[in-house]
C-alpha cells in the first residue's frame, strides 16, 4: 500500500510539476510577446515622432514664406498704388496735352488757310 500512495504521490507531483512547467513557459512566451509588442510600439512612437518633425519643421519653413509673401504683397500693393496715381496724373497730364495738340493743330490749319 506505500507503494501504491508513493506512487500516486509521484503521480501527482509529476502532474503538478508538468502544470507548474507549462504554466511557465506560457508565462515567458506572454512576456517575450510583451516585450516585442513594448519594442514595436516604441520603434513605432519613434517613428511617428520623426515623422512629426519632419512636417512641424516643413510647417514652420511654410509659415515663414508665407509670412515673407505676406510682408512682399502688401509692399507691392503699396507700390501699386503709387503707380496707379502717378498712371491718373499722366493720363490727365496727357489728355490736356492732346488737348492742347489738337488746338494748336486747328491754329496751324487756320493760318495756312489764311494764308494762301
Amino acid at each position: 500500500m506505500t507503494a501504491l500512495i508513493s506512487a500516486g504521490v509521484a503521480v501527482v507531483t509529476a502532474f503538478i510539476t508538468y502544470m507548474t512547467a507549462r504554466h511557465n513557459a506560457r508565462k515567458d512566451i506572454f512576456i517575450t510577446d510583451r516585450q516585442q509588442l513594448s519594442k514595436e510600439q516604441q520603434d513605432f512612437r519613434k517613428e511617428m515622432r520623426e515623422e512629426l518633425n519632419y512636417w512641424r519643421a516643413k510647417y514652420d519653413k511654410l509659415e515663414e514664406q508665407m509670412n515673407s509673401l505676406a510682408t512682399t504683397n502688401v509692399r507691392l500693393q503699396a507700390e501699386v498704388e503709387l503707380w496707379k496715381e502717378k498712371y491718373e496724373v499722366l493720363a490727365k497730364e496727357n489728355e490736356k496735352l492732346v488737348q492742347r495738340v489738337n488746338e494748336l493743330e486747328g491754329e496751324l490749319r487756320r493760318r495756312r488757310r489764311d494764308e494762301q
